[in-house]
């Protein structure tokens, strides 16, 4: 993955962490 795609994947996590983190969760349990 490139650094900018990185950065913006970063970003768009903190703004949606706690979707992220749910998805996360889902993805494991799957």
């Amino acid at each position: 993955m490139s650094l900018p795609a990185a950065r913006m994947f970063n970003d768009v996590g903190n703004l949606n962490s706690g979707a992220v983190v749910a998805l996360a969760q889902a993805c494991q349990q799957d």
